[in-house]
């Protein structure tokens, strides 16, 4: 059963990333001409990584078992937590809501070496903010 289960995530990961990569990424970006790396040559490229390990695992399925329950819930807190965090991106903007969610994630994950808290909350995305911002020109949420 767990093999079909692997061919039925892969082929709806695949399929995303072809549609992300044929529709939905052209659709969503703007054409311009400043700049040396257009809007949607990184997205395109993780389409092309969705739809690639979608085939993997449609064609090379793992019979590994079930995932416990445990590991689904985790993982949908995860997803909450991020769905809210972009939400406040949305709201209040990249530069004031980044370092929160980079926080909460990393605490939704366990961490709790404060090196690592304090770079993953301020340098990170500070980091994204210097290249998308300064280095490319292009505006953040």
């Amino acid at each position: 059963m767990t093999k079909h289960l692997d061919r039925i995530s892969g082929t709806f990961f695949l399929i995303l990333g072809a549609a992300l990569y044929l529709w939905i990424i052209p659709e969503q970006t703007e054409l311009v001409t400043s700049g040396w790396v257009r809007p949607a040559t990184v997205p395109k490229a993780m389409a092309i990584v969705i739809a690639l390990g979608g085939a993997w695992a449609a064609l090379r399925p793992v019979a590994n078992g079930l995932v416990p329950l445990r590991h689904v819930l985790r993982g949908g807190w995860f997803m909450a937590v991020l769905a809210i965090g972009l939400y406040a991106i949305d709201l209040a903007g990249f530069v004031w809501a980044a370092p929160f969610l980079a926080l909460a994630l990393l605490l939704s994950c366990h961490e709790r070496r404060p090196v690592w808290l304090a770079v993953a909350t301020l340098a990170v995305p500070f980091t994204i903010w210097l290249s998308f911002s300064v280095i490319l020109e292009r505006p953040l949420p």
